[in-house]
């Protein structure tokens, strides 16, 4: 009677074994049923993501959980549990994507608001400074940087950023030579316009007759052109380095000099306005009297400096 009592314990153990595998079975298959719920739903996520314009902010970890994903589905042959693990992991990671990408979205379109303020400020300044200045060859070189930055502010309007902001440094920097040089050709033109005005003063007291000022734009030149009672002509040319170029003609023998000398001379004594020292080219024209000797011609006086 006692065999059977040890027979019915045994049968127990094994139905009991039997009942905890198969429990352990059906564990595993809800288990792998939910983790390839998970990985469907990471894979939605995933597509809907690529198929909006946030794809580009968070590329990096889309790649990133896609791959934990297809580690989580290779996983489910040998281990359903690390299989679930992962799989979680990476829908905690997926979901908190769209939240990431519209951050990132945002702080991208703040630098390109930036980035934008600052080409648009650099613009502004380009045009304020060619609504005051009367430099034309500066403003013509101020468009030329103003049309770099519209061309860089329309792909700005693209979403692209991709070198703008070095090229605004590059034109900033260019448009401050260009008023340098500006301000310096300013300060040579009201230089040149203290000579010739010393110098139409100095031709008048001494007897000349002057005509006004003439601009000579091909050479660079101002002319001034006087004559006496007497028929005596001088006419000079001055370059905005202060260069002057003096031609006098109706002497006799070489009084031109001296004549040249006394207008130089009143320059700098009324006027404050010193001059090197003439060279001389001298010419022997048919027109002038038997008698007369040389007058000169083409020479030039370099204006070294001077003042009111």
């Amino acid at each position: 009677m006692s065999s059977r009592g040890i027979s019915r314990a045994e049968l127990e153990r094994r139905r009991q074994e039997q009942i905890r595998k198969e429990q352990e079975r059906k564990r595993q298959d809800q288990v792998r049923v939910n983790t390839q719920e998970m990985c469907a739903e990471i894979e939605a996520i995933i597509f809907d993501i690529a198929s909006t314009n946030s794809a580009g902010h968070i590329r990096m970890e889309m790649e990133e959980v896609t791959k934990s994903r297809e580690e989580a589905i290779s996983l489910l042959k040998s281990d359903v549990d690390a299989a679930e693990q992962k799989a979680s992991q990476s829908k905690s990671l997926v979901n908190a994507l769209n939240e990431l990408a519209e951050s990132r979205k945002q702080e991208k379109q703040m630098e390109l608001d930036r980035v934008k303020l600052e080409l648009e400020a650099t613009l502004m300044q380009i045009r304020k400074f060619q609504d005051t200045s009367s430099d034309s060859l500066a403003c013509s070189e101020a468009e030329l940087l103003a049309s770099k930055l519209l061309d860089a502010n329309d792909r700005i309007a693209r979403g692209i950023r991709t070198g703008i902001e070095s090229e605004i440094t590059v034109v900033k920097t260019e448009m401050e030579q260009i008023k340098v040089a500006s301000s310096e050709r300013s300060v040579a033109e009201e230089c040149r316009k203290h000579i010739v005005k010393s110098l139409r003063g100095s031709m008048q007291e001494l007897g000349f007759i002057v005509g006004n000022p003439k601009i000579i734009h091909e050479a660079g030149q101002v002319v001034l052109e006087g004559q006496m009672a007497n028929g005596r002509l001088a006419q000079f040319r001055v370059s905005v380095d202060g260069e002057m170029e003096f031609d006098l003609e109706g002497y006799v023998g070489r009084e031109c000099s001296n004549h040249l000398d006394a207008v130089l001379e009143e320059m700098r004594d009324r006027y404050g306005v010193n001059c090197t020292p003439p060279q001389h080219n001298w010419k022997n024209p048919d027109r002038i009297s038997k008698g007369s000797k040389d007058f000169p011609t083409g020479g030039s006086s370099k204006q070294m400096g001077g003042g009111a």
